[in-house]
């Protein structure tokens, strides 16, 4: 259970934070939950993300890639930062994403 605390610190944490074009915190991976057919994608255009799954099953993709990207629990998906990037659940899913460095 998370509690108000915790909310408000990781608001005040997260809020202070540089603004990234990507609409991702630039100090710890941001937690995403998706429902079954829901569609993620950054903020903005061609973000050198990675993205781990923590539950779930995950459909990844990157313009510029030719190739599909299925995710299954702790598989990581490391993107180029070329194109842009969409994610899809194909199952209710949990994953992390963070900026590549």
């Amino acid at each position: 259970m998370i509690t108000i605390p915790l909310i408000s610190q990781w608001f005040r944490t997260f809020a202070s934070e540089k603004p990234t074009p990507c609409g991702v915190p630039e100090s710890a991976p941001l937690e995403i939950f998706l429902p079954k057919g829901s569609l993620w994608h950054p903020a903005g255009k061609k973000c050198p993300v990675a993205i781990n799954c923590l539950s779930g099953l995950l459909w990844v993709t990157e313009a510029g890639d030719s190739r599909d990207h299925i995710l299954e629990l702790r598989g990581q998906f490391a993107a180029s930062g070329v194109g842009d990037v969409a994610v899809q659940a194909l199952k209710d899913s949990r994953f992390s994403v963070s900026l590549r460095r």
